[in-house]
């Protein structure tokens, strides 16, 4: 069949005219309209272009980045690009030198053309058989440069042939020692931030070491000061300041902003694992004023303290510092080797191995490990003895040797106090189970009356020789006149321990009864010192408005006869103070205000009940706070028509009432008797429905 030649051309073979029109870039049109340029050979115009009667623009032909190509970057551009990279990721300085100096004339000559990079090079045709890294590398003698810092700087990326943890630093890296990760920065300093000014901080530093640093033991003055800790923690910069402003009339609008920022750096701190010995400070600082969530159980204080134990334990506070002036030369050799750290690897881990071990310098910042984990420690007994918590810190070898750890030239003039309380709840379980043991090997032809004043006087006996060594260190002179707020913890320290075996079940019925009035002495006695001690503990922690609470509600759990209403009026006393400091100043909301109003709560529900002279009745089933007699029928104290007032009355006169009144055991209910830490859940003596706060 014969065709004419334009029937031989229009029927031109499919693949040369796929070939014609692929070399052809698209039009702007269609390029805008995403549809398919199509033109005939010759023509000037697309098909969308003539129906519309546009101007057909074609844009240079781009072939695009070559197959294997990762980067848009071609010529010297590339070329500066990855010296740039290899300067980034260079480890030594002097090597780099050179290569920025290199980049810095390139970029100062491209800057003066005014050209760009990418067009200085054309794109040339590739050659069969030629790899594309050998023309450019020939072509640009920069980019034989960055050839050569690739050979220094090992590959990020992760290939077939090579993983990326088979590279030996690596390895080393992952397993390099532990060290401190300090959470510092512009972008969360209080003072870059705005928060406070350089010389708030200076004014709420000032205010914290005169004024709360007795009741937060584990700061050293000369070595925390404001430059020292905001190099070192952000978190414990604004802790201090925040802590300071919450007692500051004038503070409210500033201690607002520095709390919230804090509640933020706390949760930093504790999602992004940051770790050194201010951020445990840190967590310390917060715990004693936290403010109350919507209920106890969302109180975050054992949120911190497990956070601090944790981070304590990875950057090793536990372990005992050699050599070390701060304990007994012989210690070394008697404890293994698990149990020590270096002095330089100490240095190390929290940032400073270029300090002199043999400095002054170095032995504080040394020193302040030690006390952290003492404070630490001994906060977390305290917390345990108040909430009724089971210890989670352990006794490490640190605290078993700290008696003489106060005694130092370098020494801060609280170190005292907190080795003191160390010392006291160290000893306390050995002492708990040494009446334990006594009641355990009570035989039927031993006297129940000596036994019960043998076990009175090994307890006294313990408190007293603890007192007469630590009195001065504790503030309290020769005359064992202690301050109102260590007098409180001592003073629930023995009401803790007789609660641990008031009702041990081998323990005969006249020394449950003396441990009993003990019990209830020491409660009354921890209310009258908080009631006259007021004006001293204005900056009260949270716990021990726990400590003080849970005296109050023991003592009326164990009040009888005449002394009920009397232990009810010092009861109202204690809950009216415990508001007014919780109030104090103004911004603070205490957790304290809350715990005086859940007394006066439990006052409105409670009344006495006189249970029969025999009786069978299981105690789990007498109720304390029922009522089977009514109060204003009773005998209010012997020989007298008036309640007595405890919060005037000395250690002798509250011990001589409750003697001479007598305590009715028919009233004590099981859940009243504490055998182990585990059982102080005084708040679950109340119920709940009861309640209405």
């Amino acid at each position: 069949m014969d065709h004419s030649p334009t029937d031989a051309s229009f029927e031109s073979p499919p693949f040369e005219r796929n070939i014609s029109r692929s070399k052809q870039a698209a039009c702007i049109a269609c390029r805008r309209s995403k549809i398919k340029c199509r033109r005939n050979e010759g023509e000037l115009r697309c098909e969308k272009c003539q129906q519309n009667g546009a101007e057909c623009i074609v844009p240079d032909y781009h072939v695009g980045r070559r197959k294997g190509v990762k980067n848009k970057r071609r010529g010297l551009e590339k070329a500066v690009y990855q010296v740039e990279q290899a300067l980034a990721n260079a480890k030594a300085p002097q090597e780099s030198a050179e290569l920025q100096r290199l980049v810095d004339q390139s970029r100062r000559l491209q800057s003066e053309t005014g050209t760009e990079w990418s067009d200085e090079i054309p794109h040339e045709t590739a050659i069969p058989g030629t790899s594309t890294n050998e023309l450019d590398d020939a072509e640009n003698p920069l980019q034989l440069l960055a050839r050569a810092s690739d050979l220094h700087v090992p590959s990020t990326k992760p290939t077939e042939q090579t993983n990326k943890s088979d590279d030996p630093r690596q390895v080393k890296w992952y397993f390099a020692p532990v060290r401190a990760k300090l959470d510092t920065g512009d972008d969360i300093d209080p003072v870059d931030l705005g928060l406070a000014s350089p010389e708030e901080a200076d004014m709420l530093f000032r205010y914290f070491f005169h004024n709360l640093s007795h009741t937060r033991w584990g700061l050293d003055p000369i070595v925390h000061t404001v430059p020292f800790v905001r190099s070192q923690s952000a978190f414990l910069f604004t802790s201090i300041m925040a802590a300071s402003a919450l007692f500051v009339p004038s503070a409210a609008a500033l201690c607002k902003r520095l709390a919230k920022h804090c509640k933020f750096l706390a949760n930093r701190a504790m999602t992004q694992r940051f770790r050194s010995v201010e951020i445990i400070l840190a967590f310390l600082i917060n715990i004693p004023w936290m403010f109350p969530g919507e209920q106890s159980a969302d109180d975050e204080t054992c949120l911190y303290l497990g956070t601090a134990i944790t981070i304590s334990i990875d950057i090793c506070l536990d372990k005992v510092i050699v050599p070390s002036g701060n304990f007994d030369g012989n210690l070394n050799s008697r404890l293994p080797r698990s149990d020590c750290i270096d002095d330089k690897r100490a240095l190390y881990m929290d940032g400073f191995s270029g300090v002199d071990p043999s400095s002054e310098w170095s032995k504080r910042l040394l020193r302040r490990r030690e006390r952290t984990w003492l404070a630490l420690w001994n906060l977390e007994r305290g917390v345990c003895l108040a909430r009724g918590r089971r210890y989670a810190c352990p006794v490490t070898p640190l605290i078993q040797n700290c008696d003489s750890w106060h005694i130092s030239n370098i020494a801060d003039c609280h170190d005292g106090s907190v080795t003191s309380m160390v010392v006291l709840r160290r000893d306390l379980q050995k002492l708990v189970d040494s009446v334990r043991s006594r009641c355990d090997n009570f035989r039927i032809i031993d006297v129940e009356s000596e036994v019960a004043e043998s076990m009175k006087r090994t307890i006294e006996d313990f408190f007293d020789q603890w007192m007469s060594m630590w009195s001065i260190s504790l503030g309290g002179g020769h005359q064992n006149n202690l301050p109102p707020y260590v007098k409180i913890l001592v003073t629930h320290t023995i009401l803790s321990t007789y609660c641990m075996v008031i009702n041990h079940p081998t323990a005969p019925t006249k020394v449950k009864n003396v441990f009993h009035s003990e019990a209830l002495s020491a409660a009354l006695k921890v209310m009258r010192t908080a009631v006259r001690g007021e004006s001293e503990l204005e900056s009260m922690p949270n716990n021990t408005a726990i400590m003080i609470s849970f005296a109050a509600c023991f003592a009326l759990k164990l009040s009888s006869g005449p002394l009920h209403p009397s232990i009810k009026d010092l009861i109202m006393e204690t809950a009216d103070m415990l508001q007014r400091i919780g109030a104090t100043s103004s911004h603070r909301q205490g957790a304290s205000v809350l715990y005086g109003k859940y007394l006066q709560e439990v006052l409105k529900h409670s009344t006495f009940k006189i249970a029969p002279a025999n009786t069978n009745q299981d105690p789990n089933l007498t109720n304390v706070f029922s009522t089977n007699v009514s109060e204003s029928h009773m005998q209010l104290a012997p020989g007298s028509s008036e309640p007595l007032q405890f919060s005037a009355m000395s250690d002798e006169q509250i011990l001589n009432a409750i003697n001479e009144t007598g305590i009715d055991m028919n009233l004590q209910m099981a859940d009243a008797s504490i055998d182990d830490l585990a059982g102080l859940d005084w708040l679950g003596w109340i119920d709940p429905s009861q309640i209405s706060i």
